[in-house]
């Protein structure tokens, strides 16, 4: 017997965004996301948010009214943004434990998935992820494939928003081939 596995609705692709740090930035992203029937992941340091209104990082009562009523993920991106891969294993767990239980608090939910801080990673990271509970986490790696993931924990993507060959990929995943 053969088996396939699909994304949801038997679909062979899927597009994702995932962006970090929140930030300002992310109010006008999500507009133009909803107006598209888009959907996306936040990764958010629960230790950096601003302590007042006005600069490049959010409050986090800006956060929650962002991120909250408009349906897109929030996942962690650890409580400093610490490097995992310049941590000691403890270390590593209370940045990232933390972060899980901070966000999920201040948002009501289960969070599950992350992206690493600075895009680094080892073995020793993704042990404590599956310490912390965490299912997924991004990467900075590019696969310039729409191949499905065979690590979780590992997770890359297609390709970034700056990629020079982005609309061909574009165009490809459009096309159904």
């Amino acid at each position: 017997m053969d088996i396939q596995l699909l994304f949801p609705n038997f679909k062979t692709k899927a597009l994702t965004f995932s962006y970090d740090d929140n930030v300002v930035f992310d109010k006008r992203f999500i507009e133009i996301m909803l107006k598209y029937g888009l959907k996306g992941t936040f990764n958010v340091n629960s230790g950096l948010f601003a302590t007042e209104s006005g600069g490049r990082k959010l409050t986090i009562d800006e956060a929650i009214a962002l991120y909250l009523p408009s349906g897109m993920e929030v996942a962690v991106h650890g409580v400093q943004h610490l490097t995992l891969t310049q941590c000691s294993h403890e270390e590593a767990y209370q940045e990232i434990s933390m972060d899980r239980e901070n966000l999920e608090k201040a948002f009501g939910g289960v969070i599950r998935g992350m992206a690493y801080a600075n895009g680094e990673y080892n073995d020793e990271a993704v042990e404590v992820l599956k310490e912390c509970g965490i299912a997924y986490a991004r990467t900075t790696d590019i696969t310039e494939s729409f191949a499905l993931p065979t690590d979780w924990l590992r997770l890359a993507s297609t390709c970034h928003h700056s990629h020079p060959k982005l609309m061909e990929f574009a165009d490809e995943f459009l096309s159904g081939e």
